[in-house]
């Protein structure tokens, strides 16, 4: 995947950079985080002071377009990026493990629930 910056605005009053770029994927658009990971590369900047706003399969090809914003500062970002676009595309721990875990243990213990429930069947008298 490659990425071109097609246009550049510098937002002096918000302290940000306003980026359009275009690239070439595979078959399908690239993920937030693949597009992200390449931002930073190419304009040497940590991640998390970007902020990828769009991205736009062009209909019939491989290329895409999007909007990027570059901030100067993680608390201005936090100030004026809505909430949502700031948990878009970031890279979450794995979560795999401990609900596992943690689904098992009550699962064990509603089994231990049900055979303290059942009481013995009283024979009828007839």
């Amino acid at each position: 995947m490659d990425i071109q910056i097609t246009k550049e605005k510098e937002n002096k009053t918000i302290g940000r950079r306003e980026i359009e770029f275009a690239g070439e994927g595979e078959r399908i658009t690239p993920s937030r985080e693949k597009v992200l990971e390449k931002l930073a590369e190419r304009l040497a900047i940590r991640e998390e002071f970007i902020t990828i706003k769009e991205i736009r399969n062009v209909y019939g090809s491989h290329s895409f377009t999007g909007i990027a914003h570059v901030y100067q500062k993680k608390e201005r970002m936090a100030e004026i990026e809505p909430g949502y676009l700031l948990k878009r595309g970031v890279k979450e721990e794995k979560k795999g493990e401990a609900p596992k875990a943690a689904e098992e243990k009550p699962k064990e213990h509603k089994k231990e629930e049900a055979k303290k429930e059942e009481k013995p069947k009283e024979a009828k008298k007839e």
